[in-house]
């Protein structure tokens, strides 16, 4: 019996995971710049440490209404075949081994002769406790260049700045988020240190 480790995430309430190892980092949502001439899931761009990351709303990828974003809301930025991706969510969980027993493959459904098919951009779904996880895609979601449903084909024009709704508090935090991210990490010389781990019993540590 073999595991895989998958990152935990919800959207609207529903649980989603993706592999684990292509996720870089966890950010706070920042303000985002819009694109021109980009697809309307591709909600806009930030510079992380000198390089531009382009930002999908999955909930959008889906075929649903574009929704308001929120100061809790996370970017995981993902890296797949050397290109780094951002995707919006509203809450990182944790990091879980889901073996392969638990995994059910997502099952095929008869193509219509009305619509073209969609992508395939579930894998499946895992049983975890009592709740059900929706097993991603997420090379097949950045890599499909198919158009997703006319309904929200036209919701980007609508919207040419990031977050209209924000209040200026939101707008200034989101903004100082996207100052932040543009500064390279700091390098330290680690030379002659020891690493430890820190536990605390009581009030000690």
């Amino acid at each position: 019996m073999s595991n895989q480790s998958f990152l935990i995430f919800s959207i609207q309430g529903s649980l989603f995971a993706i592999d684990a190892h292509v996720v870089q980092e966890i950010l706070w949502l920042p303000e985002l710049t819009p694109i021109e001439e980009s697809p309307p899931y591709i909600v806009g761009v930030f510079n992380l440490r000198g390089k531009i990351v382009p930002v999908m709303d999955i909930n959008v990828r889906f075929g649903h209404i574009p929704l308001r974003y929120h100061l809790a809301d996370r970017v995981i930025v993902t890296e797949i075949e050397g290109r780094q991706t951002g995707i919006i969510v509203n809450e990182v969980h944790d990091v879980i081994s889901i073996p392969s027993t638990d995994i059910e493959a997502s099952p095929l459904y008869p193509k219509s002769k009305i619509q073209p098919s969609p992508p395939h951009f579930v894998t499946g779904e895992a049983k975890f406790g009592e709740q059900i996880i929706t097993l991603l895609d997420i090379a097949n979601i950045i890599r499909c260049t198919e158009l997703i449903p006319e309904k929200t084909a036209n919701q980007k024009s609508e919207y040419p700045h990031f977050c209209p709704e924000a209040t200026q508090e939101e707008r200034a935090v989101f903004h100082e988020r996207a100052k932040n991210l543009i500064q390279p990490t700091e390098t330290f010389d680690l030379a002659g240190l020891v690493a430890m781990a820190v536990v605390r019993f009581g009030d000690e540590y």
